[in-house]
């Protein structure tokens, strides 16, 4: 359980410090690169990682189931009342099945990428940054008369 712990804590270090997403990399490198470690890419490390996350979660199961008559008595000791005992355990159960639950119920906004604004560009950017705007437009044109001599060659 604790070599679980720690991949799921290494690679995710990995993930956010090392193989930085598109715009950190893009600051970082001063291009668009893909960044591997191990001949794995970003988003398989990301998949690795959610997989181990699982494996953790059966183990932690597995460890309570074994060690439920212990911690019913922990639990019995701790708190002698019973009405306690009961409040606590459903505050307890609540906050579990709402990080358990939650995620599966929201809604994520849904917002279409415009060609050459990126995927870190949110609405406000986009109505309020007409210089960015007019920079993205001379990049545009820029790559169109690029392609336009590349094809010319061929």
């Amino acid at each position: 359980m604790f070599i679980c712990m720690a991949a799921v804590a290494g690679i995710g270090f990995l993930i956010k410090y090392t193989l930085i997403s598109g715009r950190e990399s893009w600051i970082v490198y001063g291009d668009k690169v893909d960044l591997y470690f191990l001949g794995i890419y970003r988003h398989e490390w990301g998949t690795i990682h959610l997989i181990i996350g699982f494996v953790l979660l059966a183990l932690v199961a597995l460890h309570v189931i074994l060690h439920w008559k212990l911690i019913v008595s922990l639990y019995n000791r701790m708190f002698q009342g019973k009405l306690v005992r009961r409040i606590i355990t459903v505050v307890f159960i609540a906050i579990c099945a709402l990080f358990i639950i939650v995620p599966f119920l929201i809604k994520p906004d849904v917002v279409k990428i415009e060609h050459g604004r990126g995927r870190h560009t949110t609405i406000d950017n986009i109505s309020t940054n007409k210089k960015s705007s007019k920079a993205n437009t001379n990049k545009n044109k820029r790559l169109k008369n690029f392609r336009k001599k590349r094809n010319r060659q061929h």
